[in-house]
């Protein structure tokens, strides 16, 4: 019996104004933003699990008031862009190398990065292959620079690990109940989720409303190491070491939700032994998702520090 689409307004009365492009990939199509002046230099914005751009919607529209070309796209997976039902689509090197070829396609030369989640490690290791110009950097609430690191100190990630060793289980409750959307981004993962309105849940909702649409859900946390010895740590160790000097050398700022219980307090440290010269604002009553529960405050002070 073959599925009838939904049909969507992807506006989602007016919260996402902006309309996709799309490049081809071996994997499918993925889907990205590109708003503002035709710079050279670029704001990339990299959302991570189970989010998509629609995450930096406050900071993207600070972005452009203050003149910025922002670039902001849905990894494969997740968001407009395609959903292929196999997990070899969505490693981190699949990942990165889909992010080499959509930057190498749009012409710029100079980039402030900004990640959150999954999109740290991504955006370390697509700086690592690129050795695009570096101008800024903005980290949100994201793994430690180098896994599997203190993140293994929290219980919620210590679970994760514990529940990924099992494919039926991870399954069950990445895939069939979607536990990342409905018990984190809608639950404990935001510390005001009873604040976000009808039309931010649907968008949220909206690219994953079958199981089969989240394969790429499901591969993240099936990737988080548990050892220094697996490939992921260890590529992760390779790529903070070769760039510990080119980010110490530019502004860079860390932005963190201090109620995470994901990424706590020990993994915030892990980055500013990583990176001494940051600067930090910590934002006490957000969790995780920081741009959901300081949604103004975040916006703002990653546009002042991409000026």
């Amino acid at each position: 019996m073959t599925r009838s689409p939904v049909q969507i307004d992807w506006t989602f009365d007016g919260l996402w104004p902006y309309q996709p492009r799309y490049f081809t990939t071996p994997e499918g199509r993925c889907a990205y933003i590109d708003e503002g002046p035709r710079s050279t230099h670029a704001v990339l914005l990299l959302h991570g699990n189970p989010t998509w751009s629609f995450l930096w919607r406050h900071a993207i529209a600070a972005l452009i008031s203050a003149g910025q070309r922002v670039i902001a796209p849905d990894l494969l997976g997740f968001g407009r862009s395609d959903k292929p039902n196999r997990l070899d689509a969505y490693t981190l090197e699949r990942h990165v190398a889909r992010l080499l070829a959509l930057w190498q396609a749009l012409g710029a030369q100079q980039v402030s990065l900004v990640v959150h989640d999954w999109g740290g490690p991504l955006g370390l290791w697509w700086l690592s292959a690129s050795h695009v110009s570096l101008r800024r950097l903005v980290v949100c609430n994201t793994f430690s620079p180098v896994l599997p690191g203190r993140l293994g100190q929290t219980p919620a990630l210590k679970l994760a690990r514990f529940v990924s060793r099992s494919r039926f289980v991870a399954d069950y409750l990445y895939r069939r109940r979607h536990l990342m959307l409905r018990d984190f981004l809608f639950g404990g993962g935001t510390a005001h989720h009873t604040a976000l309105t009808a039309q931010v849940r649907t968008a949220y909702r909206a690219p994953h409303l079958h199981a089969e649409d989240r394969a790429g859900v499901l591969a993240f946390p099936l990737q988080i190491p548990r050892t220094t010895s697996e490939p992921i740590a260890q590529q992760s160790a390779d790529v903070a070491r070769e760039l510990r000097e080119t980010l110490d050398a530019v502004p860079s700022l860390l932005l963190w939700g201090m109620k995470d219980y994901l990424f706590d307090a020990t993994t915030l440290d892990s980055w500013i032994e990583f990176l001494p010269r940051a600067s930090v604002v910590r934002i006490a009553n957000a969790s995780h998702y920081v741009q959901e529960d300081a949604p103004q405050k975040v916006a703002f002070v990653i546009a002042e520090a991409i000026l």
